[in-house]
């Protein structure tokens, strides 16, 4: 009777903690296609965006820097 009891406790735990964790993850999935979560997302896309370009132009000018240095090696410039 024990055993039962135990098994069938187990099951209705997990079922229920299952059933929370699911509606969390609905209700976060809705909350990215709210007008607020679209504009999260768009501006966090942005800011990503934007450290991508600095780091690309960063490195192009390494790049052409050590470029301009190999091609001209007595230049004080480079």
């Amino acid at each position: 009777m024990f055993k039962r009891l135990f098994w069938f406790s187990s099951g209705a735990a997990t079922g229920a903690a299952g059933t929370v964790w699911a509606r969390r993850r609905v209700q976060e999935q809705l909350r990215r296609f709210t007008p607020d979560g679209v504009r999260e997302q768009a501006v966090a896309r942005a800011k990503r965006a934007a450290g991508d370009a600095q780091v690309l132009v960063r490195e192009g000018r390494a790049v052409a820097k050590n470029y301009k240095a190999r091609q001209h090696p007595g230049d004080p410039e480079s």
